[in-house]
């Protein structure tokens, strides 16, 4: 065991000396290659005394052991790898690349029209393809919208986008305004034309059919105006129109949840064109009678109905109406005239024989 020992007259003496004897011990041990194991050294430290401000400071000694690890480590160099400095930024910013749509339509009118591939949606994109909106339109059949889209921008000097949509899915009217507001594109006509009905006593009928009717013909119609119309409001400007038909004016035995549909799409209309007053945005309910469409072959009415007996109303006149009352902002558009004398005279009969009324209307043609 090497010990070191000395005395001083003062605190720093004493330490120095005692670390410098202990460096020259380690280095001399480092060149013979013997570093003893626990090697304890003993110095003459002393204690720290609060000195006396009147006299010099008079410190005892005492005896510290320090122990050191054994071996000894020797010293490790690190290397140190020199990092570049990373060169200044001199690109330009990124420019701001305008959306297809955007640049698609310009600072173009804007319409939207669901149920764009046949019927009613089909003549109303005529209708305001005419009228030099661009259009965006939607529907499930992918082909159909593709030849529309070619034969209007073929025909008038605009552009159309299609979105192929079953809006039978809930998702589907938030994906449609999420394609469209990605894109920043806000229709300034919103056309909820897609609906559809089916045909017999209620407890027959295909749940699921029933079911994707209420989606398509009040749940979509409901979320689309709902997405848009805060942008509408916020831009000051706009028009919907909602596709109901004269069944929302009373019950519709044989065709009940049809009837019940379009029933809520008028009040909900109606309400909603009070509430929008002073707004800059319209809604009109179109609320045709029997019209030439697929409609009554889809609803498998085609030659059993006696309400398709009679020769129904052609779409490019409803269309018009309809058209004429949404650029006008009237609320109701009963296309032609005994529809709306029908309508007129219903408000005298007893809601009781109506239901019997329209009962013997649908009732099916006899062999």
């Amino acid at each position: 065991m090497a010990r070191i020992s000395k005395k001083a007259n003062s605190s720093g003496d004493t330490m120095d000396v005692a670390v410098s004897e202990f460096m020259q011990q380690i280095k001399e041990s480092e060149k013979e290659g013997e570093i003893k194991s626990s090697p304890i050294i003993q110095a003459d430290v002393p204690a720290v005394t609060k000195p006396d401000s009147s006299s010099p400071a008079s410190i005892p000694s005492s005896v510290k052991e320090i122990r050191l690890p054994s071996p000894l480590p020797k010293r490790i160099s690190l290397p140190i790898k020199k990092v570049n400095q990373l060169p200044s930024s001199t690109s330009t910013p990124a420019k701001v690349v305008k959306s297809s749509l955007s640049s698609l339509f310009g600072s173009g009118k804007v319409a939207l029209i669901t149920g764009a591939s046949s019927g009613l949606g089909l003549e109303f994109a005529k209708l305001l393809a005419q009228k030099g909106y661009h259009l965006v339109l939607v529907a499930r059949n992918e082909q159909k919208l593709k030849d529309l889209k070619s034969d209007l921008e073929v025909a008038y000097p605009i552009k159309a986008h299609i979105i192929v949509k079953d809006l039978a899915q809930p998702r589907s009217p938030q994906e449609i305004y999420d394609e469209l507001s990605s894109q920043h594109i806000i229709p300034e006509l919103l056309i909820n034309n897609a609906g559809f009905g089916s045909f017999g006593e209620f407890y027959t009928l295909n749940w699921v059919v029933e079911s994707a009717m209420i989606q398509v013909n009040v749940v979509a119609l409901c979320q689309l105006t709902h997405l848009f119309l805060p942008d509408l409001i916020k831009q000051k400007r706009g028009k919907i129109l909602n596709v109901a038909s004269l069944a929302g004016f009373q019950p519709g035995p044989l065709m009940a949840t049809y009837y019940a549909t379009k029933s809520y799409v008028l009040s909900f209309s109606q309400s909603l064109s009070n509430e929008l007053r002073g707004t800059g945005v319209s809604v009109t309910v179109l609320c045709p009678g029997p019209t030439a469409t697929e409609f009554a072959r889809n609803a498998n009415l085609e030659n059993v109905s006696k309400l398709f007996k009679r020769k129904p109303m052609s779409a490019e006149v409803v269309v018009k109406t309809g058209y004429t009352a949404l650029m006008n902002g009237k609320t109701i558009a009963i296309p032609g005239f005994s529809n709306r004398l029908l309508i007129f005279l219903e408000r005298f009969i007893p809601r009781k024989m109506q239901t019997q009324i329209v009962r013997n209307m649908q009732e099916k043609v006899s062999s």
